[in-house]
């Protein structure tokens, strides 16, 4: 719950002198096996008591989808489906979760192709259409590990805030360091 009042209170500041919209959340680590996902779900968890509020989960681990495979939705079209395919709706890959207003867009189909389409302006869209709904949805992005996926990268040009998950005794200070330099350019105001 403390994150989440940090996450809020960015939010609640507005848009002014950002050009990202700080609903966006990104998750992701230096490494993998950090606990990237379970960190998301339990935000999703948290946002959930909010006051109409309404929580996107996207699977953005594209080497290793464990948000789709705990949401059962493995199997199903997901970002990269909509990012590549132009007669893709966003309602065809955005599905109810058992709990009341969280949705879940699953990874989709891997490409070679995905950090290109995570950078590409379709992305944007996408999330302009999920937040078209309504001023109150907030997306939660569960990304890979940013030493080891080139698309964290296009991910964090989306992102209007980014929590950086380590495991405590596990996660070198080194990594730390190289995983936010890496994102500290993509952060920007």
């Amino acid at each position: 719950r403390v994150i989440k009042r940090h996450l809020l209170s960015n939010i609640e500041a507005g848009e002014q002198g950002r050009r990202k919209d700080p609903r966006t959340i990104l998750i992701t680590s230096a490494s993998p096996a950090e606990g990237k996902t379970t960190i998301t779900i339990g935000l999703a968890m948290n946002f959930m008591f909010e006051r109409n509020c309404n929580v996107v989960l996207i699977d953005a681990d594209m080497r290793s989808p464990e948000l789709s495979r705990r949401l059962g939705l493995s199997s199903e079209a997901g970002l990269l489906d909509f990012l590549e395919q132009d007669d893709l709706a966003l309602n065809e890959v955005l599905y109810p979760t058992s709990v009341s207003g969280v949705y879940a867009v699953p990874a989709g189909l891997p490409r070679i192709t995905a950090p290109e389409l995570i950078a590409g302006e379709r992305m944007r869209l996408f999330l302009q259409q999920i937040y078209a709904a309504s001023e109150r949805t907030i997306v939660i992005m569960d990304s890979g590990s940013v030493l080891a996926c080139s698309e964290t990268i296009s991910l964090a040009s989306h992102a209007g805030q980014i929590l950086f998950v380590t495991a405590k005794g596990q996660t070198k200070r080194a990594d730390i360091d190289e995983g936010l330099g890496i994102l500290h350019p993509q952060a920007g105001p």
